[in-house]
């Protein structure tokens, strides 16, 4: 079973997050493969929910990998 622990990095569950969205969108992409009408529309709706997921993880890593930047870059002045 699948549980989040108290505590837990912020950065590692961004990364965990983006590996669980690549599953989903393989086996969404099959899943548009195999379907036909309403189905097939209802998962490219699906699809559209997975790309606006990954990139608001995208950016909230790119955000965290800023501020690592930018608190390396303070210790060095």
């Amino acid at each position: 079973m699948f549980a989040v622990r108290e505590g837990v990095d912020f950065e590692d569950a961004l990364v965990h997050l983006s590996t669980l969205l690549k599953g989903a969108f393989a086996t969404n992409l099959k899943a548009m493969e195999l379907a036909t009408g309403t189905c097939h529309d209802l998962l490219l709706g699906n699809d559209h929910g997975l790309d606006a997921a990954k990139a608001v993880v995208e950016a909230l890593l790119d955000g965290v990998e800023m501020q690592q930047v930018e608190k390396a870059r303070l210790r060095t002045v």
